[in-house]
């Protein structure tokens, strides 16, 4: 798995995790002028660690999702911050879930994502609430 470290936005030590642009909703209102769909995004092995991140969370979600927490509960850095996607978005509700037990077990950590699909989230929302962090 990459989860990338450094962000120009972000700055260092904020570590972020992407996906493809492929996981987007395809009606996506920022599709036309998505960043993730031009620039250093269209480099090969950025395409590559973007694809290979999501192959992982298809292959074995259970280990994707602790290999983050693990990531993020070492014992060299504390993390405070995590963002979820500069690239890509929430691919099924397997993946909503994951990251919620992600934010769960790093409690110290403050999560951010920005998602275009409101009616997963929704349908979160309507059973459970999310954890503050």
């Amino acid at each position: 798995m990459k989860i990338s470290i450094t962000n120009s936005k972000l700055g260092d030590k904020i570590p972020s995790l992407n996906l493809p642009t492929t996981v987007c909703r395809a009606d996506a209102p920022c599709k036309k002028g998505c960043y993730a769909r031009k620039g250093n995004w269209l480099f090969p092995n950025v395409i590559n660690s973007l694809q290979q991140n999501l192959n992982e969370f298809n292959e074995n979600p259970t280990k994707f999702f602790n290999d983050i927490i693990e990531y993020l509960n070492n014992d060299d850095v504390t993390f405070k911050f995590f963002r979820w996607f500069s690239s890509g978005d929430i691919v099924n509700q397997t993946f909503l879930n994951g990251m919620v037990k992600v934010a769960k077990k790093c409690k110290n950590t403050k999560f951010l994502c920005f998602t275009k699909k409101f009616e997963l989230v929704n349908e979160y929302l309507n059973a459970c609430e999310l954890p503050k962090n």
